[in-house]
C-alpha cells in the first residue's frame, strides 16, 4: 500500500508542478479514446473563492445515473504569481493519500521532477485508488456541484443506476467511463465528454449484403459467419489496447473445424491468436492491437478487425424453431487493467421450418393410415422428371402416421409417397412451396409467419404454427378399384349370356327348316 502511495506522491507531485507554471486543466486518461472533458477555471481571487476559502467544482451535462466521484490528491494555498497566474503552494498531501496534511519537502519535488510523465498520472492515479479512499465529493445530475479547497483533484466517472428498492444496477453494455484529473484554482467546471468505443457487427456475408437474418438454408448447409470490430478513431493515453470476440453458437450450428479467419483493413492476417471453445461458445482474444497484424497505436484508429468462421446446419435443427447466434465484442475501457466494457449483443438468425404430414384414410380422415413412407427433395424445376435433390426420406413404420421434415430453408419441395399402404393407391406427387416471414422481438428475429401451399397432386390445407414453425396437413389414402372374385358373378354372367345365344340359335335353325319346307 506504502508502495502505491508513493506513486501517486510522484505522479500527483509532477502535476502540481506544471500547475505551477500556468496550466490549470490537464489532458487525462478517457478510458477507451475519447477527448478529455476541458475545465474553466476562474482564478480571479478572491472573486472565485466560496464559503469557507473554498471554490464551487461544477460538472456540466452529466450523464444519467453516473456518479463522477472526486479524490483529493494535493491541497494548497492559492495565490497569485507576478505573471497573474493562479499557482499553489505550501502544497500538501491530499485526503486520498496517506498521510494526509503533510507537506512535502523540496527534495521529494526534485525526484518527482526526474521521473514523472505527467501525461500518464491520471491513468496511474485511478488505478491506486481503493473502496478505502476517501472521496472529496460525489457528483451527479441531481447535484452537479460542490465546494472544495484549491489544488489538485482526481475524478472518477462511476455508474450509480438504481432499481425500484434502491439496489445498484448491473452496468449497461455499451456504457462509457472516463477518469481524468483537474486542478482547482478557482470556480471551476468540466463536462465529460461522449467517449468514442470501437463498433461492432456479426452478419453472413452474401455477395455485398451483410445479413442479419438468413432463411435459405437446411440441414446439412454451411454457413459462414463474419465478426467485424472497428477501433475508435483515438486511444487516449492507453500503451496497450485489448479486444476479444465473443459468440455463442445456437445448438443447431457446429463450428466447423479450422474455418477461423482473421483480417486488418481486409488483408488476411497470419499472426493470429488461439481461438477458444468451450461447448458452442468461441472465444479469440487479441491481447493488444497496437502490436497485432502490422498495426501501431496510430495506424490502429478506425482499423477494422474482422473474424470469420464457418458452421453447419446439423440435425438438432430439426427438431428447433431457429437458430438465434450471438456475439459481442469486449474492449479495454478504462485505465485499470480490469476495466473492460462490452458492446450491445449482435444477433444472427437462420430461420428454419418444418412441414408434418399425417397419413389418414380416405373414406374417414379422422382414422390415422398407417404403413405409408415418404420422401421430401429439393424441387429441381426442370421438366425432364428428375424431382431434385434428397432432402429426408422417412419409411413405413408399423404404427407409423405421422412425418416431419425439419431444418427447411425458404424454396419449393417435392412430396412423395414412396411406400403405400396395402390395399390402398399411391399418391400423386405434390409441390410444396415454403415462405416466411420474420420479426424483431427483445434484440432478436422470431418468426412472424409461415405459409406452405401445394402446386398439383392431391390439393392440401396447411395449417401453419407460427410459433413453433410448423406447417401441418392432412394426406388422404384412398382404396383401388375392386375387380371381381373368380366364381362369382363375373362368371355367372358369362353362362347366361352363352346360354341365350345357344337359344337364339337353334330357334333360327328352326325357323330357317320350315321355311325350306314350304319350298
Amino acid at each position: 500500500m506504502k508502495g502505491k502511495m508513493k506513486k501517486l506522491v510522484a505522479f500527483a507531485l509532477a502535476a502540481i508542478m506544471v500547475l505551477g507554471m500556468g496550466i490549470t486543466a490537464f489532458a487525462a486518461n478517457d478510458g477507451a479514446g475519447g477527448t478529455t472533458p476541458e475545465a474553466t477555471p476562474n482564478p480571479t481571487i478572491p472573486n472565485g473563492f466560496g464559503t469557507n476559502g473554498e471554490y464551487t467544482l461544477e460538472v456540466t451535462n452529466p450523464a444519467v445515473n453516473h456518479a463522477y466521484k472526486v479524490y483529493q490528491i494535493y491541497t494548497g494555498d492559492v495565490s497569485v504569481n507576478a505573471a497573474g497566474k493562479a499557482v499553489l503552494a505550501n502544497i500538501k498531501k491530499g485526503s486520498a493519500l496517506d498521510g494526509a496534511g503533510t507537506a512535502l519537502t523540496q527534495s521529494e519535488m526534485d525526484l518527482l521532477e526526474s521521473k514523472v510523465n505527467g501525461l500518464d498520472y491520471a491513468k496511474e492515479l485511478a488505478e491506486n485508488i481503493t473502496a478505502n479512499t476517501t472521496v472529496a465529493a460525489t457528483l451527479t445530475q441531481e447535484s452537479p456541484s460542490a465546494s472544495l479547497a484549491g489544488g489538485y483533484y482526481l475524478v472518477i466517472d462511476t455508474w450509480a443506476g438504481k432499481d425500484a428498492e434502491g439496489n445498484t444496477t448491473e452496468v449497461p453494455d455499451g456504457m462509457q467511463f472516463s477518469d481524468f484529473v483537474i486542478s482547482i484554482v478557482g470556480a471551476t467546471t468540466f463536462a465529460p465528454k461522449t467517449l468514442n468505443v470501437p463498433s461492432f457487427e456479426k452478419t453472413v456475408p452474401v455477395g455485398s449484403d451483410k445479413l442479419t437474418v438468413i432463411s435459405d438454408k437446411k440441414v446439412g448447409d454451411t454457413i459462414k459467419f463474419e465478426l467485424n470490430a472497428t477501433m475508435p478513431d483515438s486511444f487516449g493515453s492507453h500503451d496497450a489496447y485489448k479486444v476479444v470476440f465473443n459468440d455463442e453458437l445456437s445448438e443447431g450450428l457446429t463450428y466447423k473445424a479450422n474455418s477461423i479467419k482473421v483480417a486488418v483493413n481486409g488483408t488476411e492476417v497470419t499472426e493470429t491468436a488461439v481461438p477458444e471453445f468451450d461447448g458452442q461458445k468461441l472465444r479469440y482474444e487479441i491481447e493488444d492491437v497496437f502490436r497485432f497484424g502490422g498495426l501501431t497505436k496510430e495506424t490502429a484508429a478506425n482499423a477494422s478487425i474482422t473474424v470469420t468462421y464457418e458452421a453447419t446446419i446439423n440435425e438438432k435443427a430439426k427438431t428447433r424453431v431457429g437458430e438465434t447466434n450471438t456475439a459481442t465484442l469486449d474492449y479495454t475501457n478504462g485505465p485499470g487493467p480490469d476495466q473492460i466494457g462490452s458492446s450491445t449483443p449482435s444477433v444472427v438468425t437462420v430461420l428454419t421450418a418444418k412441414l408434418q404430414v399425417n397419413k389418414v384414410d380416405g373414406d374417414n380422415s379422422d382414422t390415422p393410415l398407417a404403413g405409408a413412407g415418404f420422401t421430401l427433395y429439393k424441387y429441381s424445376g426442370t421438366a425432364d422428371g428428375n424431382k431434385g435433390d434428397v432432402v429426408e426420406t422417412i419409411g413405413a413404420g408399423t404404427d407409423k402416421t405421422e412425418f416431419t421434415f425439419g431444418g427447411l430453408a425458404t424454396g419449393k419441395y417435392v412430396l412423395s409417397e414412396t411406400t403405400t399402404p396395402a390395399g390402398y393407391n399411391t399418391m400423386d406427387d405434390i409441390v410444396v412451396n415454403v415462405t416466411f416471414s420474420s420479426k424483431t422481438e427483445n434484440n432478436a428475429t422470431v418468426m412472424d409467419g409461415l405459409s406452405v401451399t401445394t402446386e398439383g397432386g392431391v390439393a392440401l390445407t396447411w395449417s401453419a404454427n407460427d410459433g413453433t414453425q410448423i406447417a401441418s396437413a392432412k394426406i388422404q389414402n384412398f382404396t383401388g378399384v375392386q375387380l371381381p372374385s373368380t366364381g362369382g358373378i363375373g362368371t355367372t354372367i358369362f353362362y347366361v349370356v352363352g346360354g341365350i345365344l345357344v337359344a337364339a340359335a337353334g330357334i333360327l335353325l328352326i325357323t330357317k327348316k320350315r321355311m325350306s319346307g314350304r319350298d
